[in-house]
């Protein structure tokens, strides 16, 4: 009996590199929108710090030296919180783009996938057939000698 040869093999082999490249990129890019998220929270957390002391400063009365800059400092911090944010917002569209490229990715390498299992299966139910006619030939056989034997 011949041995199972798929054609498409090769292929199937390059539409499975290509998915893990597309998850490798996929992970990359989740990985730079944590960062983003993170920073951006870092700042909003040193935003709120820097208002408390602010607020602390004008409440007690007490006038710190470092409270002299302090609202140029919020406008440094709010610059970028919104540069933060607009990098969270880039690493969300990468995100979503890498999601796309690794489904259509992996739909490809499905399709393939289906039709080496098919053709697989088609392969063995041929497979079987042959060996049943072998085994009947076999059994024949058998049945012939031992029926000669007994004559």
């Amino acid at each position: 009996m011949r041995k199972f040869n798929f054609k498409l093999q090769r292929l199937l082999s390059f539409r499975k590199i290509q998915t893990g490249e597309a998850k490798t990129r996929l992970a990359r890019d989740v990985g730079e929108l944590a960062k983003a998220r993170n920073e951006s929270s870092a700042l909003r957390s040193i935003r709120e710090l820097t208002v408390q002391i602010r607020m602390e400063s004008y409440e007690s009365g007490v006038f710190r030296p470092e409270a002299m800059n302090i609202h140029e400092h919020l406008l440094r911090i709010d610059e970028s919180i919104g540069r933060s944010e607009d990098q969270v917002l880039s690493a969300a569209k990468k995100v979503d783009k890498s999601t796309r490229e690794l489904l259509e990715k992996r739909k490809n390498e499905r399709v393939i996938e289906n039709l080496r299992k098919r053709r697989f299966d088609k392969w063995m139910k041929d497979y079987r057939r042959e060996e049943g006619k072998i085994l009947d030939d076999i059994g024949t056989i058998k049945f012939l000698r031992d029926r000669n034997k007994e004559k």
